[in-house]
């Protein structure tokens, strides 16, 4: 089974959810999976706040630019790990890839 997906945030847990939702937010914003892990990659502010958003379900420039501040103080290299994680999970349904394996 799929453990949660969480980062830290303002001091919070914030947990990563997969949804369709959230799938086409960031089929729609980066044209697939692919660029948007290649972003993440590149350590950009923006894709990782764009995500967090879609995850969270996010919404409002003011809430959107409350976020973008918890990141850059949580630090990008340490948001890397969780959020290709996330989008693995997305890509495979809000599943593991070996929650398909054992079953």
């Amino acid at each position: 089974m799929s453990d949660k997906i969480t980062i830290k945030l303002g001091g919070e847990e914030v947990e990563l959810v997969c949804s369709f939702k959230a799938h086409q937010a960031i089929q729609k914003r980066f044209g697939g999976h692919q660029p948007a892990f290649q972003s993440v990659a590149q350590l950009s502010a923006d894709t990782a706040v764009a995500i967090i958003a879609a995850a969270t379900d996010t919404k409002g420039e003011a809430k959107l630019a409350e976020l973008h501040e918890k990141v850059y103080a949580a630090g990008l290299l340490k948001m890397t790990t969780p959020l290709v994680k996330y989008l693995v999970r997305l890509g495979n349904g809000g599943r593991d890839a070996e929650d398909d394996e054992a079953a």
